[in-house]
Formats: structure tokens, sequence, C-alpha cells
């Protein structure tokens, strides 16, 4: 069946088929005709922008959800921004110019927390919207100030990687998926080989701080208090200050190979080349392996002592801009973009959000996809980030300090006493 507009064009066209046989004054009626239609279905057709930092794979996925999108709205066109690396910058001009997109990805709500629009009483008034699929240790991660900003679409939670290759040639066996910082190094000291400049385990300081919250939380401490109000005696705590004493001391042994920030091989590179048989990481390096053909398995982080595993959960969301001027539309965008439809398509690249699809057999079955789940479920800590609005200012004390320390490998309260005084005195000054 055609539609209004369509019909007209059908008209035009079939006129237009015997041009040869109008006046001039007809044909130029005609052209004008038509110009008046295509200016109508503009009109008619709603534009929602969307915003993303994906590219490659991902976007290619994201086309195909704004596609069944548009299936089901043939009046929406779905225009995708895609920013690439380039998104914090060009999300931050938006908002500044006031041409925001109606939706974006989103992880940094408290930079962007007054522009976003508040999903509370959207969620509540829409039927259609199954809050209670959406696995709630992930709900924590997109709620500020007491109002959720943005709806999970896909997580990640940090893992340990180990080469099996690496492994078997050494006959050790596999990690368990209960162990300790101690078994670690001592079974790093095994895989060690000076001649073949191969280690067991390894850290990057191009570790991002965020991630790095995932040791200070499992050696029962944090970075700031949980008021966000307080960094000293919590990032220079007694339990940091051991935390760091240990892994220094599995560096001296080279029971741990510590990469610097400007090194040019990468984590990835040496496990891959059979350099690094331990290194802890997210979900994306998982697929890069399976791309390479790389026999490896995924366990959980050791634990200090007795002392549960807790760590960084890192996550995309989907917020609405409180500029839209088609709120509804961008709504019911979000909402399809996290149904279980969308979720499955994006599955190869990010770990579902939903239970409905966690549960299924397909990821439930997979050992590797569960050990991101129990790591994801087993942490009930906020990000330092979510505390406080003025983080940002003070994070870069914290991270010089872990360098520091691992470059000089001593003084370690020294390093974390000065860093956590001048932190602070950023995360009070406006």
């Amino acid at each position: 069946m055609l539609n209004g507009i369509q019909r007209q064009f059908a008209i035009v066209i079939e006129r237009f088929s015997r041009w040869s046989r109008q006046p001039r004054r007809r044909l130029l009626q005609l052209m004008g005709l038509s110009l008046l239609i295509m200016q109508q279905a503009q009109a008619e057709t709603r534009v929602l922008r969307f915003a993303t930092w994906d590219s490659n794979q991902a976007l290619a996925i994201q086309r195909q959800i704004a596609a069944r999108f548009e299936a089901r709205y043939p009046d929406v066109k779905v225009q995708i921004e895609a920013y690439g690396t380039g998104f914090p910058l060009k999300i931050a001009a938006a908002f500044g110019a006031g041409n925001a997109p109606d939706v974006m990805y989103m992880w940094d709500f408290p930079s962007y927390a007054k522009s976003l629009e508040p999903l509370d009483a959207w969620i509540q008034q829409d039927s259609q919207f199954n809050t209670a699929d959406i696995l709630p240790a992930l709900q924590l991660y997109s709620r500020y100030q007491g109002q959720t900003l943005g709806i999970p679409a896909g997580f990640t939670s940090r893992v340990m990687y180990y080469n099996k290759d690496m492994f078997d040639a050494a006959g050790l066996a596999y990690p368990p998926d209960d162990w300790t910082w101690q078994e670690c190094a001592a079974i790093s000291s095994r895989l060690r080989q000076v001649e073949k400049r191969q280690y067991g385990y390894a850290m990057s300081l191009a570790l991002d701080l965020y991630d790095f919250q995932s040791f200070f939380w499992s050696a029962g401490t944090s970075m700031v208090s949980a008021d966000g109000k307080q960094i000293a005696n919590y990032f220079n705590s007694d339990a940091a200050k051991a935390m760091f004493a240990m892994f220094l001391t599995m560096q001296q042994k080279q029971q741990m190979l510590v990469l610097g920030v400007a090194e040019s091989q990468s984590l990835r590179d040496l496990f891959i080349s059979d350099k690094v048989a331990m290194l802890d990481a997210g979900v994306s390096l998982k697929a890069d392996l399976e791309k390479q053909g790389k026999r490896f398995g995924i366990t959980s982080l050791p634990r200090f002592a007795n002392l549960p595993v807790k760590t960084a959960v890192s996550i995309s969301a989907l917020a609405m801009a409180k500029s839209s001027q088609q709120k509804q539309l961008a709504w019911e965008f979000i909402r399809f973009y996290t149904s279980p439809e969308a979720v499955l398509l994006r599955a190869n690249i990010d770990l579902p959000v939903l239970k409905s699809l966690a549960n299924s057999p397909r990821f439930a079955e997979d050992k590797l996809i569960q050990a991101f789940y129990r790591a994801m479920q087993a942490n009930d800590q906020v990000p330092a980030f979510l505390l406080n609005p003025r983080w940002a200012r003070a994070q870069d004390r914290l991270e010089l300090a872990i360098q520091q320390i691992f470059t000089y490998r001593s003084d370690v309260a020294t390093w974390l006493d000065k860093a956590a005084l001048q932190a602070q005195y950023h995360l009070r000054t406006r």
C-alpha cells in the first residue's frame, strides 16, 4: 500500500514520463509540484539524532538497530553521529553550543547532569519498559544525586586472563576461580624466564585510575570516603599502603612486569606473543584474542587474604538531552535500544545488561562470559567520580603518585601521603 506522499510522487513521475508532449508552462508546474511534495515529505519526517563513541563493527550494529527502529516508525530517520575517539570533546561542544543530540551514549553523568533529562518519570509511566530485567548492580552506575540519568546498554568488569600455552609449557595448572595474590605471585615466579624475557603477571601504568579502584576495594579500602568528600586517610590508608607494598615486592622479585606509560608494546601484544602469561582486563580483550586464535582462559582477580574481590565495572548507557524537542521519540528509541532484540544484536561486542539474556543458555553456559557477570555482581562500591563532581580535578595527582611508586620502587607512604594531601585540596577547591 502506498502512503499519500508516495502516491503523489507516483503521479508526478507518470506525468514527467510524458514531458516531451507537455508545453513548457505545464512542465514548470509539474516541477513545482515535485518540489512541494519533497518539502512536505521532509516536514513529515522526524529526525532523531543519536551520538555514539563507537566505530567499526560496533557502529555497523548500531546502524542495524537504527534501521529496525525506523521500520517500526516509518516517519522517523535516526541520524547516527559517530564521534569516535573525539566523543568527549564533540559532545561537550554540542552541549555548549546548545545543539546537543537527542540521545547519546553516556558514562560521565556528573559532568553533564544539568544537561541530561532525568528518566525516572519516563520509566514509571511506561508499562512497556521492564526495569526489573536490568541487572540491579548496573543501575548503580547510571544514577547520580538520586536521579536516573541513563539506561545501561552494555558493561564490562575486570577479570584475569591467562595464557594457556604458557601454563602448559611450564607444566602448571590453570589458576582457580578463587585464589590469592600470594598464589598469583608464586605462579608468576614459575612462569618467569629471564632468557626469553617472559613474565607471569603484568600490569601497565597506563591503567586508568577508574580501573585501579578494583585493587583498593579488594584490599578493603577506597580512594575516597563514601560521601565523596575525604581523600586523606583513604587513598593513603594503611590498607592502601600494604597493597602497594605487596605489588612492589612482586615487582622487585620479578613476579610482576610493570609497563611504563610510554612503552611501545602493549600488554595485549605481550600476551599474544607469549611474553606475558597473566593480565587483568575487560571484555574487549576476549574478542581480540579469539580473533587471533589465542588459547586463553579467564578467572577472577586474586583476592587479598580473606577479603572479597570487588572490581570496577564500566558501563555504557543511553541518556537523553534535556534540550531535546522530541523527548517522547527519544525515550522510545532508548527503550528499543535497551530491549532484548537490540541488546542481543550487540551481544558479540557488549555484555548483555538484561537478566533474561544473561540467564539464557547462550550466556549462562559460557564459563568465560560468566566470569564477568560474577565479578560485576560481587561489587557494591560506587566509583569515586560519581561521589564528587570535582573528582576529575583531584585524580591526576593520584595517578601520578601510583606511577611514581612503581617507577622509583620505594617510598610508598611518602608518595601516597603527598598525593592525598594535594588531591584533597583540589577536591575542595571550586
